[in-house]
């Protein structure tokens, strides 16, 4: 098991169905629209199989916080489905797509968020 190697096959998925730039991690300078998986809660329990794992991860939409509010509600909806469509297409479980938050790293300024929290089993 390579819980790195689970996240970065997740991302590759994001950015391959939703044409998002994706990442495994939380970048130094995060340019949006751009998609993070990273570990969700639990991030790693028993799975419903002897010997597998379930494994969590909350993926992060990210879209810039400017703009007005329904160009930034059309946009984030057109993202979530564009996100939900590609994960499912890869057998990914999607748990709840959380409601947008505002988020702002150490370097850029305030983006908005919505956490798509998934699962999906590792076989032994």
């Amino acid at each position: 098991m390579n819980l790195k190697a689970e996240r970065e096959a997740i991302a590759t998925t994001l950015a391959a169905g939703s044409g998002l730039t994706a990442f495994a991690f939380v970048p130094a300078n995060p340019i949006p629209p751009l998609a993070m998986v990273l570990p969700g809660s639990p991030y790693l329990e028993g799975g419903d199989v002897y010997g597998s794992k379930t494994l969590r991860a909350d993926v992060w939409l990210v879209l810039p916080g400017l703009g007005d509010n329904q160009t930034q509600s059309d946009s984030l909806d057109t993202h979530i489905e564009a996100a939900v469509a590609a994960l499912e297409d890869d057998d990914l479980a999607i748990e709840n797509v959380g409601q947008p938050i505002e988020w702002k790293p150490d370097a850029g300024g305030m983006h908005l968020v919505s956490i798509i929290s998934i699962s999906t089993q590792i076989a032994p």
